[in-house]
């Protein structure tokens, strides 16, 4: 659907439930230096549905907000990452995908979590790691 490089960092957003109704420009990502993400923003008003992100070599991801304006937003589908999310906010849950054999459980609830590293293992909702 898109994708956004710098250095080894490549961001990769999905759509991966029809009908296509996720618009590029409605993912911002700033970079510094070195490919590390400053920021990525959810922004928009469409909501999409299905919307999945997917972040591989960034020596640093600083922060993950969702920033959609509108009544009627749908959940993301995943954020996956190969390092630690310093800061997520979203105003919605995750949904419940299988990638690639890793299954992960939604959420009832808009998380704020910091920090937020992607679990190693699949965990049941409502815990935390030790």
């Amino acid at each position: 659907m898109a994708t956004y490089t710098s250095g080894p960092t490549l961001v990769s957003v999905y759509d991966v439930s029809g009908p296509i109704d996720i618009v590029p420009s409605d993912v911002v990502v700033k970079f510094g230096t070195d490919g590390h993400i400053n920021s990525l923003s959810l922004v928009g008003t469409t909501g999409g549905t299905g919307m999945g992100i997917v972040i591989s070599g960034a020596p640093k991801i600083e922060t993950i907000t969702d920033l959609r304006k509108g009544a009627a937003l749908n959940p993301v589908a995943f954020i996956a990452a190969n390092s630690n999310i310093q800061s997520l906010t979203l105003k919605t849950g995750l949904g419940s995908y299988n990638l690639n054999g890793l299954t992960l459980e939604g959420s009832a609830s808009p998380p704020t979590l910091t920090p937020m590293p992607i679990p190693p293992t699949p965990r049941r909702s409502g815990t935390r790691p030790a």
